[in-house]
């Protein structure tokens, strides 16, 4: 898994951000991966523990990454990175990645409990900040104002460590 994660990184994601929006997808997946590399390295397999993680990893990043770049889409254009937000100005597709993925988060955010890697404290719990978190998504992609898009960004770092620190107490 390591090894896949540094393929994926420096054979995939790094020479793809000056060609192609894509590239977040597949940077997605390698930093998406080492939860996954925590949980086999603690219980020994790979079971629905983990691809919970991965999801909740993958999917925390597309909303975080689109918001960013949105919010410094100029910048990024004249660095040549073709991201997400250089490559449809009008902010559309964006949108409906932002509004797809946190909705995703979501359920993803409620996988560990209800496949019972975690106890009811974290369902509430995840269920709270993952509506939040859904709501704030919407709303930066139904006004694609900059502080709309701020808000999801800065919400981004502070739900990531919330859900994982509501996932390392809750554990049964």
């Amino acid at each position: 898994l390591t090894a896949l994660t540094m393929v994926l990184y420096v054979g995939g994601y790094t020479p793809l951000k000056r060609v192609s929006p894509q590239s977040t997808w597949i940077g997605a997946v390698s930093g998406a991966i080492p939860p996954m590399i925590g949980w086999a390295a603690a219980r020994g397999e790979l079971g629905a523990g983990a691809w919970a993680l991965f999801s909740i990893q993958f999917l925390w990043q597309m909303p975080h990454f689109l918001a960013l770049f949105w919010l410094y889409r100029e910048e990024y254009a004249k660095a040549g990175f073709q991201v997400q937000s250089v490559v449809d100005p009008g902010g559309r597709s964006t949108a409906f990645q932002i509004s797809v993925h946190s909705f995703g988060l979501l359920i993803a955010t409620m996988m560990p409990w209800l496949f019972g890697v975690a106890g009811f404290g974290y369902g509430v719990g995840a269920l709270i900040l993952g509506t939040g978190f859904l709501f704030m998504g919407l709303k930066a992609s139904w006004t694609m104002r900059a502080c709309d898009h701020r808000n999801l960004f800065r919400a981004s770092l502070a739900y990531l460590p919330a859900v994982f620190t509501l996932l390392a107490v809750g554990a049964p």
